[in-house]
């Protein structure tokens, strides 16, 4: 890892603790009145701030006065306490300005999560337009992702155990582009799929769970919505798409199946 001056500067302009390393010293805001150096930072550069995540840069762009860095999340660092974080939020990004220069930074990225058992939730987000890796988050019960249109994710980018038993909340009206889209790449893997505002993916009757039954009040509701009105329209509307039809069965048959 390049010990570069912007490691040292990269949010101690803003009053956040930077740290070079594993065996590195702790640099704090006192550095930036020590030096009057232009920071930089290139391509594969690792730096953390805040104490929690670890960053990798995947991209610079400088311009009149402007610096603009892609990053993604490498990790979790086994520094931090692990009984502090319970719930875990990635941020959507930082930024921040120094003599005359401003700094930006967007987290666009999931490269890998492992450890800290203590990890209750996890939120994503929308910034973020890849996920690689989140695995042996042991304690997870609820990811909270923000964008409406999924993040690229693949197949294998969450543990068995976190597609079978978290919970994946998405924004109001959007679980069937994860959950009902088998192009969604990992996303369609999660077993529980719920909106925001509460309704599950599926759960045309509003009784708690997808099953035959929402499947039948489907088909029903095709035949006569006046005279056999849902449950909830949210969760019956399972591709998400602003409308209730015949793929909506068909998708809730597809995941019926998982």
């Amino acid at each position: 890892m390049k010990k570069s001056l912007f490691k040292t500067l990269f949010l101690a302009a803003v009053g956040m603790t930077v740290c070079l390393g594993a065996n590195a010293q702790k640099l704090g805001a006192d550095a930036v009145a020590a030096t009057n150096a232009s920071p930089s930072l290139q391509v594969g550069d690792d730096f953390y701030y805040g104490e929690i995540f670890d960053y990798t840069i995947l991209s610079v762009e400088s311009g009149s006065g402007e610096v603009t860095y892609t990053v993604a999340v490498k990790g979790l660092l086994p520094e931090y306490p692990a009984e502090e974080v319970v719930d875990l939020v990635i941020p959507a990004g930082d930024s921040f300005t120094y003599n005359g220069t401003a700094y930006t930074f967007t987290v666009v990225g999931i490269t890998a999560f492992e450890g800290y058992e203590e990890v209750q939730s996890l939120t994503i987000p929308a910034s973020v337009e890849s996920v690689a890796g989140v695995a042996d988050l042991a304690g997870l019960g609820t990811i909270y992702v923000e964008a409406e249109t999924p993040a690229t994710a693949a197949e294998d980018a969450f543990d068995d155990d976190i597609y079978e038993n978290v919970t994946l909340v998405t924004p109001e009206g959007k679980m069937g582009k994860y959950g009902a889209d088998a192009n969604a790449g990992g996303w369609y893997n999660f077993l529980k799929v719920e909106s925001t505002s509460g309704a599950k993916l599926g759960d045309a009757t509003n009784d708690g769970k997808a099953n035959v039954f929402d499947v039948i009040a489907l088909k029903t509701y095709l035949e006569d919505e006046d005279e056999y009105p849902l449950g909830n329209e949210e969760a019956g509307d399972v591709t998400s798409d602003g409308k209730i039809n015949v793929f909506d069965i068909i998708a809730l048959k597809l995941i019926l199946e998982k």
